[in-house]
């Protein structure tokens, strides 16, 4: 797949976050599943921000093949009650190099690479861990093909 960087200013949002672990990416969509179930029997009447904009970062690096570490960010328009594995933060506005990536997430890997390869390229420098955007899946495609995430980094310019 030909890659394409580009440089977007990611605006503030106020986002519930759930950390945890799953075994494998098979169990990624229940997870954000049950996060938001969650933020909403603490949080009734909560709403998404309008953007719907939401994403995954991994604390420890990129997850790998099991017992992955991840977050799940998703913009909301007020904060709201925490429980033991919601929590509500601000998060700031930003730079990011963006890639886009459509097919299968095993191919993300190629994403990553070229995007850390554009930063290096071009004297960027990380500023926050890299965050996977899923703009369309397996919930409004049919074929893995039409898959399409974006990757941020959010960088220091």
């Amino acid at each position: 797949m030909n890659y394409n960087a580009v440089i977007k200013e990611i605006p503030e949002y106020i986002m519930y976050c759930k950390s945890g672990v799953i075994a494998d990416w098979d169990s990624l969509v229940e997870f954000i599943h049950s996060a938001a179930d969650e933020c909403l029997a603490a949080n009734p009447d909560m709403e998404c921000d309008d953007s719907a904009y939401n994403f995954i970062t991994y604390p420890n690096g990129f997850g790998g093949d099991g017992n992955i570490l991840l977050e799940y960010y998703e913009a909301v328009k007020a904060f709201g009650n925490e429980t033991k594995s919601i929590k509500f933060k601000k998060i700031e506005k930003t730079k990011a190099v963006c890639v886009l990536h459509k097919g299968s997430y095993e191919g993300l890997k190629f994403a990553y690479a070229f995007a850390f390869q554009y930063l290096k390229e071009n004297g960027y420098a990380m500023s926050e861990p890299p965050r996977e955007c899923y703009i369309d899946g397996c919930w409004n495609k049919e074929s893995v093909s039409e898959y399409l995430t974006e990757i941020q980094i959010p960088v220091d310019l």
